[in-house]
């Protein structure tokens, strides 16, 4: 009988690390890592991680951005974090620490204040 409670718990113990696995890993449709993924967001934070310069406001392209975020198939996202749905935009200004990512060509057009990636 102790044979049966162990396999099921060392199932149980299985069952929940592939979920946190795949959450994590943005292999569950809807979620947030799932829409960072799909954005390749990692490449993006790259791109902008010193702010609107000559060089990155030629790399990104706003109209782009804009078309790959209304491509993703649901107009919010979960976040297990929060335990709620989060608009998209959100979702990557988060990620990507900036106040607005859609104004980021914006600023690249009309240097001043950045609404780009934050220093703090």
């Amino acid at each position: 009988m102790s044979e049966v409670l162990i396999v099921l718990a060392v199932c149980c113990c299985l069952c929940s690390s592939a979920s946190s696995a795949g959450y994590a890993g943005g292999l569950i449709p809807n979620t947030a890592p799932h829409f960072l993924k799909f954005m390749e967001a990692s490449d993006l934070k790259e791109d902008l991680s010193p702010g609107p310069t000559p060089a990155n406001c030629q790399e990104v392209d706003e109209d782009a951005l804009l078309d790959k975020i209304a491509e993703y198939e649901s107009d919010t996202v979960f976040s297990l974090f929060d335990f709620k749905n989060l608009e998209k935009e959100e979702v990557l200004n988060t990620y990507l620490e900036t106040s607005d990512i859609l104004g980021f060509a914006d600023s690249c057009a009309n240097p001043g204040p950045s609404p780009g990636p934050s220093t703090a």
